[in-house]
């Protein structure tokens, strides 16, 4: 009988363990830097940290955030709004591939803006104790 079946499949577990070093090595120049960065609208301020998938959005240049999104994945998002631009976030709304699925009336304080080049992220709504207006 052959001796090769034994060699190739004594083998096999060391080449799957270097496939899988190659695959995390390769990884770590593929993660999404941990910094918020500008980005161009038509009115106002706006930044976005791809690291944590979050955009803040100030339009009355106040340096309070205006509109907060959290990107979820598979086109889900929530966002808190502040819509008299007074400070206070009034709206928490989930949306779905585009379209509003839940929308909450609250009322908490509006977050300061981000600082370019700063790294962090913003606490997601269910971890805020958001206060919920009826």
């Amino acid at each position: 009988m052959s001796d090769r079946p034994r060699r190739v499949f004594t083998r096999l577990p060391a080449r799957c363990f270097g496939l899988l070093l190659l695959s995390l090595a390769g990884c770590q120049g593929y993660t999404w830097p941990d910094e918020w960065q500008p980005i161009e609208v038509p009115t106002g301020f706006a930044w976005h940290n791809p690291s944590s998938q979050q955009t803040a959005f100030d339009v009355d240049a106040d340096g309070r955030i205006d509109r907060l999104r959290f990107w979820i994945g598979s086109g889900s998002a929530e966002e808190l709004i502040d819509d008299d631009l007074d400070g206070w976030f009034d709206r928490h709304v989930s949306i779905v591939y585009g379209k509003e699925r839940d929308r909450k009336k609250i009322h908490s304080e509006a977050l300061e803006v981000p600082v370019t080049g700063g790294s962090g992220a913003f606490p997601r709504p269910w971890d805020m104790r958001l206060k919920v207006v009826e």
